[in-house]
């Protein structure tokens, strides 16, 4: 329990700050999607139904204080920490680099169910801002994920290994 309040935590601070700083780290129109990076990153280390609760909670977060359509949002982010706890054990997660990976993936699967959902008129456009905010989102990711990783030892109880 006390594992999922920090975690809960750790990503109302990152909904925050993804609202009110990451305006002001735009590239253009590609903004860094650093609730759906840590989401996933918590979900590599804790297992795929902590992703999907805490994509559930950061979803609802993002769409709250963005004003924007909440079950796009929260698909998009339960979808993207699902699929990152599902590759736990499959990768070596000991390494950090595989949070750029994560990280990059989970951007992709979060748009891409939110604008499956909803679809945007110009698509190629559209492809395009996904692969440039994946790139961009990613970089936060290590930093993201070593943080995660440090957490997780302090934190009593494990994964859903038994889920």
């Amino acid at each position: 329990m006390p594992a999922a309040i920090i975690f809960g935590v750790c990503v109302a601070v990152a909904a925050a700050a993804q609202t009110s700083l990451v305006p002001h780290l735009a590239i253009g129109d590609i903004r860094p999607s650093i609730v759906i990076v840590l989401v996933a990153c918590v979900a590599l280390v804790r297992g795929p139904v902590t992703g999907c609760g805490l994509g559930l909670f950061g979803g609802f977060l993002l769409a709250a204080l963005d004003g924007r359509s909440m079950g796009l949002e929260i698909a998009g982010a339960m979808a993207a920490g699902f699929l990152a706890g599902t590759v736990r054990g499959k990768v070596f997660t000991e390494r950090r680099t595989i949070g750029f990976l994560v990280g990059l993936g989970s951007v992709v699967v979060a748009e891409l169910v939110s604008g499956g959902l909803d679809p945007p008129a110009p698509p190629l456009i559209w492809l395009r801002v996904i692969g440039l905010e994946a790139v961009y989102s990613a970089i936060f990711a290590v930093p993201l994920y070593i943080l995660v990783c440090w957490l997780d030892h302090l934190l009593p109880g494990r994964s859903d290994e038994g889920i």
